[in-house]
């Protein structure tokens, strides 16, 4: 049940550059929504295919409520539209449960059709960084991981917020998965490879063949949506 199936990241590829014209749109909505909120630089993140983000750095002014950067995103479909207030909903109730850190909107406006939030602080973990870290920060970022993904899955999913998450149909999934394996991994993977890949996917058909839970899952954790924060000791961990 995921609340988006590939949110984009937050951090620009290069550092912040003034917007071109074309985007300004995102900006005056911003505006006028925000009136007292201003900013010292703009950059688009584009990497996701159902929102566009505009990440506001040097925020200031009442509307900034204190918060330096802000991410707002930008819903383009109907069904990323349609589902932001169930997103938004259920990550204000997720948070307080949590340790690491997860996207708490702040910036709401009345209209809707966008949505704003302080910016998840951390470097991106990627390999390169964690295999960097220390052996107690690495064993931190598995412990916290850990600790947020069992959160996820213990919270009550037939109770508001959650109950009006959809639900994820598996075996369709499973097919699409197989139809990679059969078709595309033979040209890159040994045989040995590719019986494994196989076997993995005969023991996730067999786990759907039995009565499972329902439960809440972060359908898409990997480099681009990790953070790690050094600022304190040993660090913290944010996930988007």
């Amino acid at each position: 049940m995921p609340i988006d199936p590939d949110p984009p990241a937050e951090r620009p590829a290069g550092p912040p550059a003034d917007p071109p014209d074309e985007r300004s749109a995102e900006l005056d909505a911003i505006r006028a929504a925000f009136p007292t909120l201003a900013w010292d630089s703009a950059s688009w993140i584009d990497e996701g295919w159902d929102h566009v983000v505009v990440l506001c750095r040097g925020c200031r002014g009442a509307d900034s409520l204190g918060h330096r950067e802000l991410v707002f995103r930008f819903p383009t479909d109907e069904q990323a539209l349609a589902q932001l207030p169930q997103e938004i909903a259920v990550l204000d109730h997720l948070s307080p449960g949590v340790d690491a850190a997860i996207p708490r909107y702040t910036h709401v406006p009345s209209g809707g059709g966008f949505a704003g939030y302080p910016l998840v602080g951390g470097d991106r973990l990627t390999p390169e960084l964690l295999r960097g870290l220390p052996t107690t920060d690495r064993t931190s970022v598995a412990g916290q991981l850990g600790a947020l993904l069992a959160a996820l899955h213990a919270a009550d999913t037939s109770t508001p917020p959650l109950d009006r998450v959809p639900d994820s149909y598996q075996p369709e999934n499973l097919d699409f998965v197989r139809g990679i394996v059969a078709h595309d991994l033979p040209a890159v993977f040994t045989e040995d490879e590719m019986r494994t890949a196989r076997e993995i996917c005969d023991e996730v058909a067999a786990l759907q063949s039995t009565l499972l839970p329902r439960v809440f899952l972060h359908n898409d954790v990997y480099v681009r949506h990790l953070y790690w924060d050094r600022r304190t000791s040993p660090g913290r961990l944010g996930l988007i």
